[in-house]
């Protein structure tokens, strides 16, 4: 589902148990939230079927942080990590910014 939401020249990495990562090429953190946001109403909008009575919905919380030129990686996705532990405390199913 990840993937499809995404272009060709971005990377869907899975980070962790429940957490994934994408890397949006050369964007910026508007479009990085439009993409973000995009990505959080496919997942809340789908439904998984668990019998022929029963289904289950998921919702998404999702941490943005764009490139501030630091040159370790580890920067970037520290900066996502925290964004995305304020959206999970702002009541899950949201987007928040990392602050630059």
């Amino acid at each position: 589902m990840l993937i499809g939401q995404v272009r060709a020249s971005d990377l869907v990495f899975r980070y962790g148990g429940e957490e994934f990562l994408i890397l949006l090429a050369e964007v910026d953190h508007v479009k990085a939230c439009f993409v973000a946001g995009k990505v959080r109403h496919r997942i809340e909008a789908s439904v998984t079927p668990l019998t022929d009575e029963q289904s289950v919905g998921v919702t998404a919380s999702i941490g943005v942080a764009a490139h501030d030129g630091h040159p370790d990686f580890r920067h970037l996705v520290d900066r996502a990590e925290k964004a995305l532990c304020q959206a999970k405390a702002a009541g899950r199913n949201c987007t928040v910014l990392a602050e630059s």
